[in-house]
């Protein structure tokens, strides 16, 4: 019966030997990387927050923060158009959203309800 291996010489082995050293090499650097990620990593936030942050929370928050019409056509736009009307938000509820972004601010610079010890 015939082997499906073919013969190897010196070469050969000393390039798998290589190929074997290289992969745990690489293993091993791969580890240390995820390691390193996986550990608690600190940046720092300013305290009080710019006015471009807190829109920018905003907007990723609730998307529709960024349309804007006068509030008398959001009132116009609600009743004649329920479902595409409620997506625009009044100066009121834009107040109220950049409120709720300060706080959540707050909270995560340790200024909140919770402090950092």
């Amino acid at each position: 019966m015939k082997s499906n291996t073919l013969p190897m010489n010196n070469s050969d082995e000393e390039c798998l030997k290589k190929y074997f050293e290289y992969k745990a090499l690489a293993t091993e650097a791969f580890e240390k990387q995820n390691k390193k990620q996986n550990e608690e990593q600190y940046i720092r936030i300013p305290v009080k927050p710019s006015n471009e942050l807190l829109n920018s929370m905003a907007i990723r928050y609730d998307h529709a923060f960024g349309l804007s019409l006068p509030d008398e056509e959001i009132e116009i736009m609600r009743k004649e158009y329920p479902i595409w009307g409620s997506q625009y938000k009044t100066k009121r509820e834009k107040e109220q959203i950049l409120i709720t972004m300060k706080q959540l601010h707050e909270e995560v610079v340790g200024q909140g309800f919770y402090r950092y010890e």
